[in-house]
Formats: C-alpha cells, structure tokens, sequence
C-alpha cells in the first residue's frame, strides 16, 4: 500500500466502522435495556469491572473515536499529497453520512438521544446531495457559503454528539441531559437548510421586483 492511497483507505474505513457501532451498541442496548439509559451503569455493575465489560462498554467510543479521527485526517492527507478530488470530496461525505446515520440512528433507538437528531441529520445531507447535483463538490479548499460553513460545523457537532454518548456506558456521562441537548444539535442540522431557503428567496425577490 502506498502513502496515496491512505486517504482513500481512511474515508473507506468509515464505512465499516458505522455498521461496526451499531453493533456495539446494540449488543449493550440488549444487556442494559432499550430506552433506559440510566439503566446502562448496570452493564458494569454486573461485570463487576472485569475486563469482558470495560472493553464491551468501551468498543463504541474507541470506534467513534477512529471514525472521529479519519474524518480529521483524511481530507487534509489528501490536499498535503496532491491527491483531493472532487471524487474524494463525494466519497468522504458518503462516508461521514453513512458513519454519521447509523450511529445517531443506533443512539436514538438507545433511548440515548432525540430521534430528531437522525431525522434532521437526514434531512440536511439530502439537500446537501440536491445542491451538489446541480453543483458537484470541488476537491480543494474552496471558501463556503455562510450556511455551507454552518452544515460543516453542524457535522462535527454531530461527531461530537456520537463521542459524548459513547461514554454513558463507560460511566463517565450522565445520560439524562443527551435527548435534551441532541435536540438542539438536530436545530443545527436543519440550520442550513433554511439559511439556503432563505437565500433563494432573496435572490428570487432581487429578480423578480
């Protein structure tokens, strides 16, 4: 393998990795409870802290910590190797989507946060997928659009949000506050959706007086 070809391989990784989360998670969800997150401590409760139930519980933050990292790794790798495309650019939001969806899907049926956060999620990469159809993505470092920097933002939030609610099984997060706070995480989300709306309408009254 050669050092061009690993930004590929760190976009293509993601796509394993999102199947591979939920997995982990439902496999802690079937131990714990759907719908019960204040359920999840029980998980380690059980295991008494052996080492079978600290890796279980830690398997869906050490993935979304790979997929977090490819993510932050793979773009810039590209452009510092000559290698960006708008191909790579398409290849690296799949990627994110697909990561992306499963894992707030596989949350959200945790009872860990809002099914508003996939909806939304969902929501703002298919008009995403209808703008770069009519403007496919460029492989370089081009300036964005103020609501295009508000989606940008919106998706490492969503990185973050997976992150943050991978630790509740570990213990370390209060999973209480996650379906509140993930609800203004999906308000983020659709945040482009209507700054672009809102866009086209001030263009439409500019041209039609």
């Amino acid at each position: 393998m050669g050092l061009i070809e690993l930004p590929f391989l760190l976009t293509a990784s993601r796509f394993l990795l999102g199947p591979a989360y939920v997995v982990s998670i439902a496999w802690l969800a079937s131990r714990t409870g759907l719908g019960s997150p204040s359920s999840w401590a029980r998980l380690l409760e059980a295991g008494a802290g052996t080492t079978p139930s600290l890796v279980a519980a830690a398997t869906p933050l050490i993935i979304a910590t790979l997929a977090s990292l490819s993510d932050f790794v793979d773009g810039r790798l590209a452009r510092r190797l000559g290698t960006a495309s708008p191909t790579g650019a398409a290849l690296d939001v799949a990627a994110d989507a697909l990561f992306l969806l499963l894992a707030l899907s596989a949350l959200a049926a945790a009872g860990l946060v809002s099914w508003l956060l996939p909806v939304a999620a969902v929501a703002a990469l298919s008009a995403l997928a209808l703008r770069w159809r009519r403007r496919p993505p460029r492989g370089d470092a081009a300036p964005r659009a103020f609501a295009d920097r508000i989606g940008h933002w919106a998706g490492i939030v969503n990185y973050g949000a997976v992150l943050v609610a991978s630790g509740v099984p570990l213990g370390w997060i209060a999973p209480e506050w996650l379906p509140g706070a993930s609800r203004l995480v999906a308000l983020l989300n659709l945040a482009p959706i209507a700054l672009h709306a809102l866009g086209r309408r001030r263009r439409s009254g500019r041209e039609h007086p």
